[in-house]
Parts: structure tokens; sequence; C-alpha cells
């Protein structure tokens, strides 16, 4: 393994393919951590979006009345926010 700290004469120990399938390695799994955090980013936003289609429902779509005041305003905060996020 040449990422993990051995001493300069183990590294000229190695040879061409095997320093080429360490780098391909490292590579390999810095593309699949970075492909990760695109799907959970994308993911996030879908929920968002969803939150945000929620809470546009239920405060446009008529059951604001079957509303409690304070859970009517954490609605409102929590739609503007969420579409703050969406839109940014």
């Amino acid at each position: 393994p040449l990422f993990r700290g051995e001493a300069m004469a183990d590294l000229r120990e190695l040879t061409r393919r095997e320093l080429t399938n360490e780098i391909n390695s490292v590579a390999m799994t810095i593309n699949s951590y970075a492909a990760l955090m695109g799907y959970l980013y994308m993911a996030i936003k879908g929920v968002g979006f969803l939150i945000l289609t929620w809470t546009t429902v239920v405060l446009l779509g008529g059951f604001v009345s079957a509303l409690h005041k304070k859970d009517f305003w954490c609605l409102t905060f929590i739609t503007l926010v969420t579409a703050v996020q969406t839109t940014g």
C-alpha cells in the first residue's frame, strides 16, 4: 500500500504495475465517495422539494382552517426555509 506511510526504500521496491494498481485503487475510492455524495445531495434536494410541495398544499389548499395558530406559523417558516434552500 503506497499511501499508508511506508519508508522510501519500500516505495523503490514497488513495480510500475503495483504502483499503477495502488493509484487506481485510491482513485476508485475517491470516485465512489464523490458519486455517493452526489446521489445523497440529489436525494436531499428531492426530499426538500417534497416538503415544499406538501407545506404549500397544506397552507394554500384549504387545510389552514384546521390548523392551530402555532402550527400555521411553523409550517409557514418551514415553507420559507425550504423554498430558499431549493431555489438557492
